[in-house]
């Protein structure tokens, strides 16, 4: 199919166009390409699993049985939740191999607290901190 000698120039010029009043919509409104992510919103409210001991550990929300990710030994996860300040009923457990075991009860507020599975599966403890 052949275009005609006028098409090349006609679609130059209207890409020109285009590209002009897409800059002079950007300069009016003062858009920007990219704007910032939400840096300056606070974070979610959330607290740290800790597996500090020699096994891995995760902790269970007992109203809801939501369940964190599981950290695993030496590593910490982040788990969010939807109210900072509110008391959250946790269950903290460890896994030996495949099998979960209890380790204890505790609260969390998402406030940024840590809670740090400690020992070994033969000696589990836990600190929330």
């Amino acid at each position: 199919m052949r275009s005609s000698p006028w098409s090349l120039p006609v679609l130059s010029v209207l890409s020109l166009l285009v590209i002009a009043g897409s800059v002079g919509w950007a300069e009016a409104t003062d858009a920007q390409p990219h704007a910032p992510a939400a840096a300056e919103s606070e974070a979610e409210p959330s607290f740290e699993v800790c597996a500090e001991g020699d096994y891995p550990a995760y902790v269970l929300f007992p109203e809801t049985r939501a369940k964190s990710a599981t950290a695993q030994p030496g590593t910490c996860v982040t788990q969010t939740v939807a109210d900072a300040g509110t008391a959250y009923p946790i269950q903290v457990y460890g896994l030996d191999g495949t099998t979960p075991f209890l380790i204890g009860d505790d609260e969390v507020a998402g406030e940024g607290e840590q809670v740090r599975a400690t020992g070994t599966t033969e000696a589990p403890d836990w600190v929330t901190a």
